[in-house]
């Protein structure tokens, strides 16, 4: 064994070792709650360490189709990364939400998960920004949008009603989209309680959502809208899932290019 490593040149050993590494991290944040996709990431990128590392080998014995393989796969890694460098620097900068005191004619409250009738982390965050958003704008309509999903005793937007009820904002102003299943769902029909409302969407309103969905909730909507982020808490373990969000919204920000959803 140890002869067929000191056999290796400095690139394949450099090339064997951070698959290694990856590969032990895919297995460490596997099992931290929320750091899923990290993981996934980590073993596409031992995988793709691996096939270089097979590739290069290849290659230093003469095989052409091997030399041209790693050619290939560098340039398609090289796209890839310039994409998504792209696609991360919007998600970063739709982020960065200035406030403003511009006045909206509504308020549209993005769900997300509920366990069992207790709001999940996320959806936490979200009422927070919600209720200190609305204390500011005490006479404006608000749209609570998020239906039930597996794990759910209560939609989404009925566990941001009952929350926000408690915080003290008049439930009267509060309007419940229960149907949807998705952010382009979210939108869609918030749009239409709006419209019942005799709101006319073109005008301004404010979204409510995490901070790393705000560029892609905002795109979706099409229209003029003020941005009200909603943050993690700033414990070390918190801005690691916050890392893991914004680069799993990038793919999410590339598939709604792509498919429109």
């Amino acid at each position: 064994m140890r002869e067929k490593w000191k056999a290796l040149t400095g690139r394949e050993r450099r090339l064997f070792a951070a698959a290694i590494v990856f590969l032990a991290l895919e297995v460490l944040l596997r099992f931290i709650p929320g750091l899923r996709f990290s993981a996934f990431l980590c073993l596409c990128a031992a995988a793709v360490l691996f096939v270089l590392f097979v590739l290069n080998r290849a290659a230093r014995r003469g095989s052409r189709a091997a030399v041209w393989g790693r050619r290939g796969l560098l340039a398609l890694l090289a796209a890839g990364f310039v994409l998504f460098a792209a696609l991360e620097t919007m998600v970063i900068r739709g982020s960065l939400a200035e406030k403003t005191d511009e006045a909206v004619s509504a308020v549209i409250v993005l769900g997300a998960g509920v366990n069992g009738e207790t709001p999940s982390l996320t959806l936490r965050t979200r009422i927070d920004a919600a209720a200190a958003y609305l204390e500011e704008h005490p006479d404006v309509p608000v749209v609570l949008s998020g239906g039930q999903g597996p794990g759910e005793a209560i939609t989404e937007a009925e566990c941001m009603r009952r929350s926000l009820v408690r915080r003290g904002v008049d439930e009267s102003r509060l309007h419940l989209e229960e149907r949807s299943t998705s952010t382009q769902e979210n939108l869609r029909y918030s749009r239409e309680i709006l419209e019942s409302l005799g709101v006319d969407p073109a005008r301004r309103v404010a979204i409510v959502t995490s901070d790393f969905h705000l560029c892609r909730a905002r795109l979706m909507w099409g229209g003029d809208t003020a941005a009200v982020p909603a943050h993690l808490p700033s414990a070390l373990y918190f801005q690691c899932l916050t890392v893991n969000y914004f680069i799993r919204e990038a793919f999410g920000l590339a598939a709604y290019f792509v498919y429109g959803g």
